[in-house]
């Protein structure tokens, strides 16, 4: 089934909706919103001329469905239907910096290299948003006000009058400068911008240290190279009162990993080497020199 019009019984109570059809059997079903069980059928087959095939709604006491085949009488929202301006401002600044240094030594003829270096990267990322919600006021903006070109006298065999449809521009163009006659919602305006706020903050160290020294045909180079990571972030929220609140969190982490490899030279194209506390000593032979 596809549905050319809905509308809500404006009467919450009976949990009705209806719905005006294309291209079935019957032109108009009737609801229950919780069940989704029909109650109620409307076959007119284009031959009921108080029927209609381009608008549907309610009364206003929700006791009958009026229909209107110029569109001039369908209000073009129903109450459940909102109207929704969105308005945020997303910002992201990422900055990073490194630096490093080494140095040559020699202490009691032994020769060594020393080096450091350090990295940082920090992200600061935050969203405010200001969503203008309103909803439509019974009779302020109708489908006629916004109707489009577009239509199908021939739909189904002459049976249903499809159209004309509504053009979304003309939409857009008629709710935007008539604002002042729709009604602000200020508790749903804030209930859908509150909590898409937040601000967050990531900030990434990296860095190491490192010794090579030699003693004779021993080497022995040792460092350690350390990771850590820091986050904080706020998120706004509402309570359960639908009061903005705001809600703080943080997480960080810091890994140290030391390092140490011994290296031994038996012959001139001979290396041993063994690494931290790895129990396999290993050797190899360079066959770059004769």
């Amino acid at each position: 089934m596809r549905a050319k019009a809905v509308a809500l019984n404006p009467n919450l109570k009976t949990h009705t909706a209806a719905v005006l059809t294309l291209g079935a059997s019957e032109a108009v079903e009737v609801f229950d919103t919780n069940t989704g069980v029909v109650l109620q059928n409307y076959l007119a087959l284009g031959k009921d001329s108080s029927g209609n095939y381009s608008g549907i709604t309610y009364s206003a006491d929700g006791k009958y469905l009026v229909f209107s085949q110029d569109s001039s009488n369908v209000p073009l929202n129903t109450s459940s239907t909102r109207f929704t301006i969105p308005h945020y401002i997303s910002t992201q600044l990422n900055f990073e910096g490194e630096a490093s240094y080494g140095r040559r030594y020699s202490t009691h003829e032994h020769y060594g290299t020393f080096e450091m270096g350090v990295k940082v990267r920090n992200a600061h990322k935050t969203q405010n948003e200001n969503d203008l919600i309103f909803d439509n006021q019974p009779g302020t903006t109708t489908l006629a006000n916004v109707l489009g070109g577009f239509r199908n006298p021939c739909y189904y065999d002459h049976a249903y009058q499809f159209g004309p449809m509504s053009d979304y521009g003309k939409i857009v163009q008629q709710v935007g400068g008539n604002l002042n006659q729709l009604g602000y919602d200020a508790s749903s305006s804030i209930g859908s911008s509150i909590p898409a706020d937040f601000d967050a903050n990531e900030r990434v160290y990296a860095g190491y240290l490192m010794n090579t020294i030699g003693f004779g045909k021993l080497s022995v180079q040792t460092g350690v190279r350390f990771e850590a990571t820091d986050a904080t972030y706020r998120s706004a929220a509402l309570d359960v009162n639908g009061n903005p609140t705001s809600v703080p969190g943080s997480s960080s982490y810091i890994n140290v990993l030391p390092s140490i490899q011994l290296q031994y030279r038996l012959q001139q194209n001979t290396l041993h080497c063994r690494r931290g506390k790895d129990p396999v000593c290993f050797a190899i032979v360079r066959t770059d020199q004769p």
